[in-house]
């Protein structure tokens, strides 16, 4: 994974060492994203049994977590019969 071929830093090190609270600035800051805690999150717990390696996992893990929001918000609504 690779966000600029003129930089040394590449994305592969950023979500595989980078701290949940580095993670969630950078998905905050430049992704503007409101589930960034939730994300980074989600990125910690996945690189303790394997490390991510593409972009496809990425999306992947971003997808599950979304889905699993929006499952709790539809709970959450429910009783309102809207």
């Amino acid at each position: 994974m690779r966000m600029d071929r003129g930089q040394a830093l590449d994305a592969y090190q950023i979500v595989n060492a980078f701290s949940v609270s580095e993670l969630e600035r950078i998905l905050r800051k430049y992704g503007e994203e409101p589930q960034a805690r939730r994300i980074a999150l989600a990125i910690a717990s996945e690189r303790k049994t394997k490390t991510i390696k593409r972009r496809k996992s990425l999306l992947k893990l971003s997808h599950e977590l979304r889905a699993r929001v929006d499952e709790i918000i539809i709970r959450r609504l429910k009783p309102f019969k809207l």
